[in-house]
């Protein structure tokens, strides 16, 4: 059993624990408040940033679009099919005059992809029936109407960072002269602008397309978990950690085009800010609680010292024999003399009860267990003498002799010479005669067996607490028309004695067994003799570890276990 603490203890304890709770509390709620201010400032800051990223590129990739629908309305302007070439060719140079990110602009037939018109240095084929980018345009009737932005396998030296849009171009004249749009833009000066705004101290961005391709990257490194990240998300925004750094992510589709920009905004700063104000607060929150411990420490100890001088003399009384030769002088405050004396007085009155309880207990349980001992005979007498009188009516002496002579066996191990506490042994043997009895009056209707380990046949059990068992197998197990089989085994285990009793017969439901079960353990009387009184009585003697288990399954047989513990078994056993 635990040591209980001192009164001292208790209370230091208890205080301290106020206080901690009291600290956390408050200190907890700070931080709390802390961090929610500071997450959202630093979230709203860092969306608004990514927010206007997206928005300089909404714009740019707004403004292209609108100059391919400036070219495919100008398209529509001309008549003449012949003047196609020399008036594309002219609008297309006034345009890159006008327009420095675009490198070049062109324009190709849809059956045959040859060159209609074009201007510029770069990205201008004589027939682009080949290209990916001018198959796309039209593949499906819902790409007509989607730009196609891609990026060439090779970029030109002379223009980094460059791109491509191609639009299906519809004349609506003729639809026969429909073509393809196909204008080469730099990223340069988009580069430029974008890198005016503030991403702050290792921020990066990234724009992509929808198969999770870098188009661009801000920097110039792996993006292959960056990407991993918003492949996962899809769109929106978040926080996560990649190479023991986190960052504020922010992923949204660029308008009027297929492709997306993530954003990767630094967050260790703001992290960082969070830890150093919970070091302060633990910092102060352990000073506060030292202080306010030791406060408690000094006033209990004043108020609990004259309680625990009283609890150390009470301390050396060993046993209730000890009081009467001691004399306890207890000084202190007037509670404290007054609890003394109440306690002396308790004590002794403590003691006269305990002497005629304890008597009056071992009376009862004496009386118990015979009066359970005594419903077994009559029982057992009345269905053997029934059985004897059936043979006798049959004319079959010879067995009816046999089991008069197992009758007087087990009558004699039964009395005991009075008593009620008998060898395993004996129980055994009594059991044995009772199955040949019962053998002798259903003409072989089962056989049965025994299985005792011998180490345990010496030990002492309550007896007729087999033969009850064995009793309910014959007569409400065995199955009618069918030879049947009991087992009787026996073994030690974990600190008891396992008998079982087990039969092939009938068996049982489950809400059978659970209902018997219960009724073991139910505080109402038992009218009959059998599996009830064998329970009572195994807790009468052995105590509450003592048990019975039974195990069933229908049509497959019962299974009635015995658990005797080896160890605890009450004090006036002997005296039974």
């Amino acid at each position: 059993m635990k040591k209980p603490h001192s009164l001292y203890t208790e209370l230091l304890c208890v205080l301290s624990l106020v206080l901690f709770v009291l600290l956390s509390s408050v200190l907890a709620t700070a931080f709390f408040l802390y961090r929610t201010s500071v997450l959202t400032t630093a979230n709203q800051h860092l969306y608004a940033t990514s927010e206007q990223l997206l928005g300089t590129y909404d714009s740019y990739f707004s403004q292209i679009l609108k100059n391919s629908d400036a070219v495919i309305y100008y398209y529509n302007l001309i008549d003449n099919k012949t003047e196609f070439n020399e008036r594309m060719d002219e609008y297309f140079s006034n345009m890159l005059s006008l327009k420095e990110e675009m490198i070049s602009v062109s324009l190709y037939e849809v059956d045959s992809g040859d060159l209609i018109a074009s201007a510029g240095s770069s990205g201008i084929y004589d027939n682009a029936k080949n290209e990916e980018w001018f198959k796309q345009t039209f593949a499906t009737p819902e790409d007509k109407l989607i730009p196609v932005l891609s990026i060439p396998k090779k970029q030109n030296p002379a223009y980094p960072n460059s791109f491509s849009i191609s639009r299906y171009a519809s004349y609506d004249k003729n639809n026969k002269y429909d073509s393809i749009l196909h204008i080469n833009i730099s990223f340069n000066a988009i580069v430029d602008l974008l890198s005016e705004t503030a991403l702050e101290d290792g921020g990066t961005f990234l724009i992509y397309n929808k198969t999770y391709q870098t188009v661009y990257s801000s920097i110039n490194e792996d993006s292959s978990k960056k990407l991993k990240i918003l492949e996962d998300f899809v769109v929106g925004s978040g926080i996560y950690k990649i190479d023991n750094h986190s960052y504020f992510v922010f992923a949204s589709s660029i308008s009027d085009t297929s492709w997306r920009l993530g954003v990767f905004l630094n967050y260790d700063a703001v992290n960082q800010s969070m830890m150093t104000f919970s070091i302060y607060l633990v910092a102060i929150g352990l000073v506060l609680f030292v202080l306010g411990s030791l406060i408690f420490f000094l006033a209990i100890k004043r108020s609990v010292k004259p309680i625990r001088n009283l609890s150390k003399e009470m301390s050396e009384i060993v046993s209730l024999e000890d009081i009467p030769s001691k004399k306890i002088i207890i000084e202190g405050s007037k509670e404290v003399i007054e609890l003394d004396n109440s306690f002396k007085a308790l004590i002794s009155r403590i003691e006269e009860l305990t002497k005629k309880v304890i008597h009056e207990k071992e009376e009862q349980r004496k009386s118990e267990l015979l009066a359970l001992q005594n419903q077994i005979n009559p029982h057992f007498l009345y269905n053997t003498l029934d059985s004897i009188l059936a043979l006798i009516d049959k004319n079959e002496n010879i067995e009816a002799e046999e089991m008069i002579v197992a009758l007087s066996r087990f009558f004699r191990i039964s009395i005991s010479k009075g008593k009620n506490i008998i060898p395993l042994r004996k129980e055994i043997e009594h059991a044995n005669n009772y199955l040949l009895i019962q053998k002798l009056r259903f003409k072989d209707a089962f056989d049965y067996k025994f299985d005792v380990d011998e180490s345990i046949l010496n030990f002492e059990v309550v007896k007729l607490i087999l033969q009850p068992i064995i009793e309910n197998s014959i007569n409400h197990g065995l199955k009618e028309g069918e030879k049947g089989f009991i087992t009787i085994k026996g073994y030690k285990e974990n600190g008891f004695i396992i008998l079982k009793v087990i039969d092939n017969g009938y068996g049982m439901l489950d809400e059978t067994r659970i209902a018997l079960e219960k009724s073991l353990k139910s505080d109402e009387d038992s009218k009959g003799v059998g599996l009830k009184n064998v329970y009572l009585r195994l807790k009468v003697y052995f105590g509450e570890k003592a048990d019975i288990k039974i195990e069933s399954k229908l049509d497959e047989g019962t299974t009635i276990t015995l658990l005797i513990p080896t160890k605890g078994v009450l004090k006036w056993k002997k005296q039974i």
